[in-house]
Formats: structure tokens, C-alpha cells, sequence
């Protein structure tokens, strides 16, 4: 099994276990303010995964309830559709995205989606999530020395981010906030 086998299992089961808690995720606690980023590059193939909570995207936990809670939703899920505008990266690596950006929360959810059992009560506290994932293919994958989070321009809710990358060069974590939007993957 080579390296990029092994980063895309530990993304898949990441993703498998928060798919399968997704009906229980707006009961789990995370830390307003602050978000998590894991960046994989294997090859020519780079995958940029955020999750951030709602609150700070948008400024509350529950589905929509006017039109201008509906219009901050669909304009966070219009931001993230646009990759430039929430990561940058080096034009000299070449990247190109290799599918759509997916993009996930529970703001969006039908109600008809949930079973009696999963229904929630509206006075309960949520923990809503946006959680982004971006797939590319990059020509010239050497040159990709950081990755540059534009979150923090648009939502300033966001006051951190807790970073971590896997790639040849080995593992890197750190927390990036406003002032300091850059993911060093190891580059000089």
C-alpha cells in the first residue's frame, strides 16, 4: 500500500465515522471561533479539507428561519464553491480542482430527511458545522510550499484554525488565525 493509500483511508474513515455521526453531530460540542483544516498531498494530488462552525460563518447553529438567515447560508455555500476565494496556493505548482468542491452543513438539511427519533427541538443548543472539501491535481506539485486561508477575510467569526498537512516531506500541524493565514508544508 503506498503513502497516498494510506492518507486517503485515514480521510475516508474520518469521513465514514462523521457521516455516521452526522445525525448526532448537532449535539457534539466544538469550539466556536475556531476551525480545523487537514491538507494531503500525495503525488500530483492535493486534497484541502475544512470544517468550521456554523456560527462563525453565518452567525447561528439552526436551519434558516428568515430570508436573511436563508441569504447568509446560500452566500457562505457560494463562497466555498469558489476555491480560489477560500484557499490560494502557488500559481507555480499548477493546480487545477479535480472535482467540484463539496460542500456539507446541516443548515441545509431537508427536515424530511429525520426520523421522529432524530428530530430536533429548536431550544436545544446545535453545533452546526460547514465542512468543505477540495480535490485538485497539480502539474508541478513540488512548488506547493503553503496553502493561504481566505476564510478569515469574509467570516470573521473564524479566529483560528487548527492546521494540519501529511505530505512527502512529512507531518505538519499549527494554528493559523487573521494575522497569520499561512500553512507551511515544509516548503524553504
Amino acid at each position: 500500500m503506498n503513502y497516498f493509500s494510506s492518507i486517503l483511508i485515514l480521510f475516508f474513515v474520518f469521513t465514514v465515522s462523521a457521516d455516521d455521526h452526522s445525525e448526532h453531530r448537532h449535539h457534539e460540542a466544538h469550539e466556536h471561533g475556531t476551525g480545523q483544516m487537514n491538507v494531503a498531498i500525495d503525488g500530483n494530488e492535493l486534497l484541502i479539507e475544512f470544517e468550521f462552525p456554523a456560527n462563525d460563518i453565518v452567525g447561528f447553529e439552526h436551519k434558516p428561519s428568515s430570508d436573511k438567515q436563508k441569504l447568509l447560508v446560500e452566500d457562505a455555500l457560494g463562497f466555498f464553491k469558489i476555491v480560489n476565494s477560500n484557499v490560494l496556493l502557488s500559481e507555480k505548482a499548477k493546480c487545477k480542482i479535480s472535482k467540484p468542491a463539496k460542500i456539507e452543513t446541516e443548515l441545509v438539511e431537508d427536515h424530511d430527511d429525520h426520523s421522529e427519533e432524530q428530530s430536533h427541538d429548536h431550544d436545544e443548543e446545535m453545533h452546526s458545522e460547514f465542512e468543505v472539501n477540495y480535490s485538485f491535481i497539480c502539474s508541478k506539485p513540488e512548488h506547493i510550499e503553503s496553502v493561504k486561508v481566505l476564510s478569515f477575510i469574509k467570516f470573521k467569526g473564524i479566529k483560528k484554525l487548527k492546521a494540519q498537512g501529511v505530505t512527502s516531506k512529512g507531518q505538519f500541524s499549527t494554528v493559523l488565525s487573521p494575522k497569520s493565514p499561512m500553512f507551511n508544508l515544509g516548503g524553504q
